[in-house]
């Protein structure tokens, strides 16, 4: 876990009425991963067993939708995908940038793209993965 005994959190992302339960805990338990954690659905439902693969894949997705997140697979230099790039975003402002960019990133079909932006830091500067 991370070398702090507590984490803080702005109450505007506990207040957030259009989180669900499952993605505010998702979210809260991002956040107190080891920095050089590598993400995987995998490797969250190890340290989490209750909760099942698809809450997991559900909550993270919305999570991406509400712009708190962003997840980005990385590619070797011989271009075989590797691990996951997770990137937490806390502030307001950013989460708006997040949204934005996947809204303009919207094909014509209503699918979004694939490979979204992320440097693997939270928009407060702590590394959630990477």
């Amino acid at each position: 876990q991370r070398e702090a005994p507590f984490l803080q959190l702005s109450n505007s992302i506990i207040r957030n009425s259009e989180l669900s339960n499952q993605a505010l805990g998702i979210l809260v338990r991002l956040l107190i991963f080891p920095k050089d954690w590598k993400f995987s659905i995998r490797g969250y439902q190890k340290a989490y067993p209750m909760s099942g693969e698809q809450k997991i894949r559900t909550g993270l997705e919305e999570l991406k939708e509400k712009g708190y997140i962003t997840i980005k697979r990385k590619r070797e230099k011989d271009g075989k995908l590797s691990e996951q790039e997770l990137t937490i975003f806390l502030s307001e402002e950013a989460r708006a940038q997040v949204r934005k960019k996947a809204s303009d990133e919207k094909t014509s079909d209503g699918k979004a793209s694939d490979g979204k932006a992320g440097d693997g830091k939270a928009s407060d500067g702590i590394v959630s993965d990477g």
